[in-house]
């Protein structure tokens, strides 16, 4: 509801004005009335409203100096000024000072309510897009977050001035910071109830500020928000501490909370996702649901594993062998466990190892469908760890789940492929078979595959092959009346000979003995 004040030295002409209009169908709200100038700037100071109606000639202050007055104290409203003279002077001093809207007594109706509608459809399209820009600007500033996060190199590469323009970095303030607000949750969400958690937040840390003295932009990010301030004034940032605490206890039920506070620069160019991320990975040593701002210098040298070390574990990870890969993680797990190191060195330490776990991880796959593991899910993972134990149990498990995938799905695929063969040898028991057509069809090496079909079903494929022609064989001979030399060309053989005897050495008599018993 846009607001209106009437100011005029006649009461009557007060009452008229307001009896012309329908204020509630214009969306307007009459808020005060005043019969001098000087009464009626008082108003304006105080209300500020969107819409004065004013006469022209009023005691001590006139229409066109309260007008005057008001643009020297910049404040925004829309003026219309009545006269019932038509001296030239009133109307060029009404131009002279921005008002468009002008009228002569009496009063038309007609020309009261056009102008009003014409107030409130500026101010209306000024609105829509003030907030169109303020869309613009606001999704701008969102990619350059995300841009920090995702291509820093990008930034890192542009000026300053480039980085003003291309993402609406015009910032008020001459002061910048990134804050990380991190999100380790306590209880078992899904990611749609996380992420209604993690927007809750970063609508609590973007909420109306008082007092008005910076800027902020954030994003929602998995598990996280990452807030970009502009500011003048240092104690700012008593106001996002406060702020935090307060956060923290509403969702104390559901997750540790930790406030990340990165360093202080006078550039947007300056900033750095790495730096305040780095804040998140100390909660490995400081413990989460509190504010890491400072770092502490005062860790042991941090020494690295060394690579021969490192392929050690990835020649485990592609044998699969369990006890190998249990052993390395317990051997070396000083390097992830120790309080005395820097807890930011064995995250990056871990997040090395996951490099060599993915190459044997991804080595298991090459011939058995795509590779359910990510890197991305790992590295999330160890992030996501808010102590050094959880660090460790974290690679740990992914090792041995990833693993014991492989093998699970190892012996799903060998199961798969022995019910392949064996229902290829029921629908083409009659046409030519050998171990190599089949192998060929599951992409497998014949002697692999020979190996795994003895293995699951206890007789060779031949055998088995041959086994099952006799089994078709005898059904035959109980049933038709099909010459010996017709069932043989029936089950794949074009020999006779040949299949009597194949069938005399598994039935232990001959075809024709076979049907004379049993036909």
């Amino acid at each position: 509801m846009l607001r209106a004040i009437i100011a005029d030295d006649e009461q009557y002409i007060i009452e008229l004005i307001i009896s012309l209009v329908n204020w509630n169908d214009l969306g307007i709200s009459v808020i005060g009335q005043a019969s001098t100038g000087r009464e009626a700037l008082n108003l304006i100071v105080k209300e500020k409203p969107e819409i004065v109606i004013s006469d022209i000639r009023m005691p001590g202050m006139d229409g066109l100096n309260l007008v005057k007055n008001v643009k020297e104290l910049n404040i925004e409203t829309n003026f219309i000024l009545i006269s019932g003279h038509k001296e030239f002077q009133y109307a060029y001093g009404a131009i002279k000072y921005g008002v468009e809207y002008y009228m002569l007594k009496p009063i038309n109706e007609k020309e009261l309510v056009r102008n009003l509608v014409q107030i409130t459809d500026k101010i209306k399209s000024k609105e829509a897009e003030a907030s169109r820009m303020e869309d613009i600007i606001g999704n701008s500033r969102e990619r350059f977050l995300r841009d920090i996060v995702n291509i820093p190199q990008s930034i890192c590469s542009q000026s300053n001035e480039s980085l003003k323009k291309e993402f609406q970095l015009n910032y008020n303030y001459s002061k910048f910071r990134l804050l990380l607000l991190k999100a380790d949750y306590k209880i078992v969400l899904d990611e749609k109830q996380k992420r209604i958690i993690i927007d809750q937040i970063n609508n609590l840390l973007t909420a109306s500020k008082t007092p008005n003295n910076y800027e902020i932009t954030s994003i929602s990010m998995t598990n996280q928000v990452l807030s970009l301030i502009s500011y003048d004034d240092i104690t700012v940032l008593e106001l996002f501490k406060n702020a935090f605490e307060e956060i923290k206890l509403h969702y104390s039920d559901y997750c540790y909370l930790t406030l990340g506070i990165g360093p202080q620069v006078t550039s947007v160019g300056e900033l750095n996702y790495k730096s305040v991320m780095k804040k998140i990975v100390y909660r490995l040593a400081y413990g989460p649901n509190r504010i890491i701002e400072s770092e502490v210098n005062s860790f042991k040298a941090f020494v690295p594993l060394k690579d021969e070390s490192l392929n050690t574990l990835q020649k485990n990870i592609e044998l699969a062998d369990l006890e190998q890969i249990i052993s390395w993680l317990e051997s070396n797990q000083a390097v992830f466990l120790a309080t005395g190191l820097d807890p930011y060195n064995q995250y990056l330490e871990a997040k090395k190892c996951v490099e060599y776990i993915m190459n044997g991880i991804s080595n298991h796959y090459k011939d058995a469908g795509n590779n359910p593991y990510s890197q991305e899910i790992l590295d999330a993972n160890l992030y996501d760890s808010y102590t050094r134990q959880k660090l460790f149990v974290s690679l740990k498990d992914y090792c041995i789940n990833a693993v014991n995938d492989f093998l699970a799905k190892k012996a799903s695929d060998d199961t798969k492929y022995v019910r392949f063969a064996k229902q290829y040898v029921i629908d083409h028991y009659s046409e030519s078979i050998s171990l190599n057509d089949i192998s060929e069809k599951i992409y497998l090496n014949s002697a692999y595959f020979s190996t795994l079909f003895k293995k699951q079903t206890g007789t060779s494929f031949t055998d088995y092959l041959i086994n099952y022609r006799i089994d078709i064989a005898k059904k035959l001979l109980k049933e038709s009346n099909l010459k010996i030399g017709e069932i043989a060309a029936k089950i794949g053989y074009k020999s006779s000979k040949h299949f009597s005897k194949l069938f005399s050495s598994i039935a232990g008599i001959s075809p024709s003995d076979y049907r004379r018993l049993y036909g």
